[in-house]
């Protein structure tokens, strides 16, 4: 059955060209050099004493594995690549190759859920286009960005947590402003319900307080999306709003200006955005727009960075198609029934169970 679903939900994912990317990649069988397959110089890890790590059950495996998939952040074909290949490579006991087939596929999964921070600045002629709505944040006394709503930590109800405003002197208006520690926002969106994109923008102070401005994880609507955790300094670049490939050298601002982009579903009309603070700093949010999934993007990037729901799901599809097959391989070769349920985890469960359900 579960070969089937996969099958199933290939068909329908393989519809969409990024998708047709990824397919790709996994169909010559990962021939290309494995992304931060050697650590380097001055990693005490080799891929082997890696794997050897997490077959051990190393409490430090998952932190190891998260940086190295942390190297693939933003390219989905190369995280799927990663896992397969790890997967794929290990060997020795059986049970001990299920446990770290799963820790790599989780540690997976994290990274595929982490969006990139790109850097931007505002195109000169940037507006927001029909179908789009925008929010910008900061004190009461800072002027609107034409065609946004202003939002301040005065508005009750709606912004919550903010302890006060920020605003880089000379700096351009949108980017430059916002506010501190905000933990959630409750909007009202006058849009259809559907798919959107949302985009989250913040500003690089150059202060060791708002080293990760965007936080570790932005929940919308129930939806947690991993954030890089780290220096402004690691932010893709060449990202404008409003901007295209032939339109750089019109841009203008501050060039400071970080964004991220998450495909959210919008219910009933509402937008619930929590933010989940990185140890020791603060968040800086100067700025949000949410635009319809199916259209163009305000956001420019030179690549395509950012991963949509269909991406995930096929990426994650791929991975389970490997996990899974390395736990039949696994599972055939121990023989007897015990040891096959044992592998795959198909024990009944210790706890006492009790007739709750009528029968009919």
């Amino acid at each position: 059955m579960f070969q089937i679903l996969l099958r199933s939900a290939r068909i329908q994912l393989l519809k969409t060209p990024r998708a047709l990317a990824l397919a790709a990649i996994v169909a010559v069988g990962f021939s290309s050099p494995l992304m931060a397959a050697e650590h380097g110089e001055d990693d005490p890890l080799t891929r082997e004493e890696l794997l050897a790590a997490a077959l051990a059950g190393d409490p430090g495996a998952r932190d190891a594995l998260g940086a190295l998939f942390s190297e693939a952040s933003g390219d989905s074909e190369a995280i799927v690549a990663l896992a397969v290949e790890l997967i794929g490579a290990l060997e020795g006991d059986p049970v001990a190759i299920a446990d770290a087939a799963t820790l790599i596929a989780d540690v997976a999964t994290d990274a595929l859920s982490t969006q990139p921070i790109v850097q931007i600045s505002v195109d000169a002629k940037f507006k927001l286009p029909p179908g789009a709505l925008g929010w910008d944040l900061g004190s009461p006394d800072s002027p609107a960005f034409l065609g946004f709503s202003k939002l301040t930590q005065g508005n009750k109800g709606i912004v919550s947590g903010a302890t006060g405003g920020v605003q880089r002197p000379g700096g351009e208006g949108l980017l430059s402003d916002g506010l501190i520690n905000v933990s959630r926002i409750s909007l009202d969106v006058d849009v259809p319900d559907g798919s959107y994109r949302l985009i989250l923008m913040t500003d690089d102070q150059g202060t060791q307080n708002f080293r990760s401005p965007l936080g570790k994880a932005i929940t919308v609507n129930g939806v947690r999306t991993n954030m890089p955790v780290g220096s402004p300094d690691g932010w893709a670049v060449n990202g404008s709003l409003g901007g295209s490939g032939d339109q750089d050298a019109s841009l203008v601002g501050t060039g400071t200006g970080g964004a991220t982009m998450i495909y959210v579903e919008v219910v009933n009309g509402k937008l619930t955005i929590e933010f989940e603070a990185a140890d020791n700093f603060d968040i800086l949010l100067t700025a949000l727009v949410l635009e319809p999934a199916n259209g163009p993007s305000v956001l420019f990037t030179a690549e395509d960075i950012f991963t949509d729901n269909e991406e995930f799901l096929f990426a994650e599809a791929v991975i389970a198609d490997a996990i899974g097959e390395a736990f039949e391989t696994i599972a055939t070769a121990a023989g007897g029934e015990d040891e096959r349920e044992d592998i795959l985890d198909l024990d009944d469960p210790e706890a006492e169970t009790t007739d709750a359900v009528s029968p009919s």
